[in-house]
């Protein structure tokens, strides 16, 4: 049995291949596989992030932008010490999907005074959660869909 991970992997090799949508008549059919639904993230999120470090905590708002079947161009941006605002944008990539949820993995290097962040996130069409860490920080995103 193929593993909902594996047919997402599989879909976005095969939507990338040169050549992937010909079909030859000759061709004997193809395997039926249970469609599998990943949810489309694009669209702006709001929330909070919160440092499991520090304990800080403050407002978050991000924007996805659906790259192709795989990746998302997201970029973040909230408050940190009430005053002090950040932003960047990040890619993150589909590295699975079951239960009509998405996991997500990416990492960005903010400069030398943050280092890279690293993050694994799991999404439904309405929910998003993502665990991050850095040299000097580990703590959480939750953000929920405000509209598409």
């Amino acid at each position: 049995m193929i593993s909902n991970r594996a047919r997402l992997l599989m879909l976005c090799l095969v939507a990338s291949w040169p050549g992937a949508a010909a079909v030859s008549d000759d061709a004997p059919p193809a395997a039926e596989v249970a469609p599998v639904h990943v949810p489309d993230l694009t669209g702006t999120w709001t929330g909070q992030w919160k440092s499991r470090t520090s304990g800080h905590k403050g407002p978050m708002r991000a924007k996805f932008c659906r790259l192709d079947a795989c990746r998302y161009e997201v970029t973040f941006c909230g408050r940190f010490c009430v005053l002090v605002p950040f932003r960047y944008t990040t890619v993150l990539t589909v590295t699975g999907c079951s239960d009509g949820c998405v996991a997500l993995r990416g990492s960005e290097r903010l400069g030398p005074l943050f280092g890279t962040f690293s993050m694994n996130a799991r999404a439904s069409g309405t929910q998003f959660v993502s665990n991050y860490c850095s040299e000097k920080d580990r703590g959480q995103f939750t953000m929920t869909r405000c509209c598409r």
